[in-house]
C-alpha cells in the first residue's frame, strides 16, 4: 500500500470546486477526449463541438464524450463548463481518492466509483490496481471520466461499433452498460485471485515457508483494496437503483440498475468470502509450520534419546579404573559396541510399537 493515500492533503486549503493541479493527477497519463454519437441507432465517432450538446434534443439522439486521463486540467474544466456540471462533481470527478457515491436531480445523474484490474508482479504474484472513474449523465449526453483507459470501456466501443450490436436506447442505457462492464471486471479480478489463492493452499499444506507467509500476506492486502472499491459501491448502486431522474430514460423501471445492483452485492459477498478464507490460510500455516516443527522436534528427540544408553554405556567403559574385569578381556571392545547395538535396536522397535516413527 505504499503511496496508496499518497496526495490525498495536497488540496488543503483550495476552495471547494475549484480544479487544480495537484500531485496526485500530474501522475496521470495525458488527458484524451473521444466522442461517440448515437442517432437512429448507429454509432459514430465525431469531433468535439460542445456547444451542439448543450442545445441538442434527447429525441434526435445523444452523445457519449469519453475523457481518460485527469492530467489536463483545463480542458476538464472547460467540458465541465460548456455541458454545465456543477463544479463539486466535476471535482469529485477527478477527485482518485474520491468514495463512491451518487448524486441525482431533474437533468442530471451522477456515480463516482472505482474500477479494479490486476496486474501479475514477480513469481506470479497478482497486484490489485485501483482507478478512479466517474460517469456523468445529462438531457443529451453521457459524460465518463476515467483516470486511465479502461479495457472493458475499450471492449465495450469495439462491441457498439460492430454491426450485430445491439445500440443504447437512451442515455441511461449506455450508463447502465458503462457501470455493468466496470463490474464485471470485478469478476475478472476475482476469479485470479481465486486462482493464486488456491495455489497458496497447495504450498501451505506442502511447503509452509515464509515466502508463502508474505504471498498471504501480500493478497490479503490487496483484496483490502479490493473491498474499499466494491463496498461503497454497493450504497451509490442502491441509491441509483431507486433514483426517478428524467435523464435515465426509464432505466431504472426496467431493472437495468437493480440487476446492477445484485452483481454488485456478488461481489461483495464474494470479496467478503475471500477475505475470510485468506485469514483461515494464515491460520493453516501456523499450523503447518507447527506441526512441521513438532515433528523435526519428534526426531531429534527420539535421537538424543536413543544416544543417553549410548552415552551412558561409552561413559562407563571410559573410566580408567584398574579393576574392570572387562577391560582385559579380548571380547571387552566387540562386547561393548555389540551392547550398544542391542540397546539402539530395542528402542527403535519400542518407538515403533508406540507409532513414534
Amino acid at each position: 500500500m505504499k503511496g496508496f493515500f499518497r496526495g490525498m492533503g495536497s488540496r488543503a486549503g483550495t476552495p471547494p470546486g475549484v480544479l487544480g493541479e495537484t500531485e496526485a493527477t500530474r501522475l496521470q497519463c495525458e488527458t484524451k477526449t473521444e466522442v461517440y454519437r448515437f442517432f437512429e441507432g448507429e454509432l459514430t465517432r465525431e469531433p468535439l463541438e460542445f456547444e451542439r450538446f448543450q442545445a441538442e434534443e434527447p429525441e434526435r439522439g445523444f452523445s457519449w464524450i469519453r475523457v481518460t486521463g485527469f492530467r489536463d486540467v483545463g480542458t476538464i474544466a472547460r467540458i465541465g463548463k460548456t455541458l454545465s456540471v456543477d463544479p463539486l462533481i466535476l471535482e469529485d470527478c477527478i477527485n482518485p481518492h474520491q468514495r463512491a457515491r451518487f448524486e441525482d436531480g431533474p437533468n442530471r445523474a451522477f456515480v463516482a466509483l472505482k474500477a479494479i484490474r490486476l496486474e501479475t508482479v514477480e513469481e506470479g504474484r497478482p497486484l490489485v490496481v485501483r482507478s478512479h472513474c466517474s460517469v456523468y449523465a445529462g438531457r443529451s449526453f453521457l459524460l465518463s471520466f476515467e483516470e486511465e483507459p479502461l479495457p472493458v470501456v475499450d471492449s465495450m466501443v469495439e462491441r457498439l461499433s460492430g454491426d450485430a450490436a445491439r445500440p443504447p436506447g437512451n442515455v441511461g442505457d449506455l450508463m447502465h452498460r458503462v457501470l455493468d462492464g466496470i463490474v464485471d471486471a470485478f469478476f475478472i479480478a476475482i476469479e485470479r485471485v481465486s486462482d493464486r489463492m488456491e495455489e497458496l493452499e497447495g504450498l501451505i499444506v506442502e511447503r509452509p515457508d515464509p515466502e508463502v507467509l508474505s504471498s498471504v500476506h501480500s493478497l490479503r492486502t490487496q483484496m483490502l483494496l479490493f473491498r474499499k472499491a466494491v463496498w461503497p459501491l454497493r450504497e451509490a448502486v442502491a441509491d441509483l437503483q431507486r433514483s426517478d431522474s428524467a435523464v435515465l430514460g426509464g432505466a431504472t423501471s426496467t431493472g437495468l440498475f437493480r440487476d446492477l445492483y445484485d452483481h454488485v452485492l456478488q461481489a461483495v459477498d464474494t470479496v467478503e468470502t475471500l477475505r475470510d478464507i485468506l485469514s483461515s490460510m494464515v491460520d493453516t500455516y501456523l499450523s503447518s509450520a507447527s506441526n512441521r516443527m513438532n515433528q523435526t522436534m519428534q526426531v531429534l528427540t527420539i535421537i538424543a534419546t536413543i544416544f543417553i544408553p549410548l552415552t551412558f554405556v561409552a561413559g562407563i567403559y571410559g573410566m580408567n579404573f584398574h579393576h574392570m574385569p572387562e577391560l582385559s578381556q579380548s571380547w571387552g571392545y566387540p562386547g561393548a559396541l555389540g551392547l550398544m547395538v542391542v540397546i539402539t535396536a530395542v528402542m527403535l522397535i519400542h518407538f515403533r510399537r508406540k507409532r513414534w516413527l
